[in-house]
């Protein structure tokens, strides 16, 4: 791609997920990237990634102006949520690896980050690379709830993540 006005929109985003940190979140390297749990396959069938923000309005007229004026404000960062699939295999403590990686139980909450590459990475095998443009989100884990197994259906969990910064728009270096 080249440039972050070349981003590329693809039909399914990459995302990777966890506590490995970034240090430049303006700038993440394709190591730090990589290091992180890829969770967009076990993101439940038609369920979405929401990451809502939503702004709201300061009211700036003086009482003798005639007209009304509102300027933008402050800027909400909403909690993200999902679903993702549950994976078990007998005597192994480790299979359900997605589940632990959306721990809830740390206290303090871990900060973790949520890297969102809507194109698609393009590095070999499908990997971050360099000149890659994301969304990285600073984020904490405040929910992880079990959904009820329906008959004949997998196991499925949700997840709440509270943001604490987002970085739009960024190049992988």
């Amino acid at each position: 791609m080249g440039a972050k006005t070349a981003r590329q929109l693809g039909s399914r985003a990459d995302i990777a997920f966890g506590a490995a940190g970034i240090a430049t979140v303006t700038a993440p390297t394709a190591t730090e990237v990589n290091a992180l749990t890829r969770i967009e396959d076990q993101i439940a069938g038609s369920s979405t990634l929401e990451t809502p923000r939503t702004g709201s309005g300061a009211r700036i007229e003086g009482l003798s102006e005639i007209e009304t004026a509102e300027v933008a404000g402050l800027i909400t960062n909403g909690a993200i949520t999902g679903s993702a699939f549950q994976h078990f295999t007998a005597g192994d403590a480790t299979a359900n690896d997605i589940f632990i990686v959306f721990d809830d139980s740390a206290v303090p909450a871990t900060t973790q980050h949520l890297v969102v590459c809507r194109g698609g990475f393009s590095g070999a095998s499908g990997v971050a690379a360099a000149d890659d443009v994301v969304d990285v989100y600073t984020v904490q884990v405040s929910a992880r709830n079990p959904i009820g197994p329906p008959q004949g259906e997998a196991q499925m969990f949700s997840f709440e993540l509270r943001v604490s910064n987002v970085e739009t728009n960024v190049q992988v270096v």
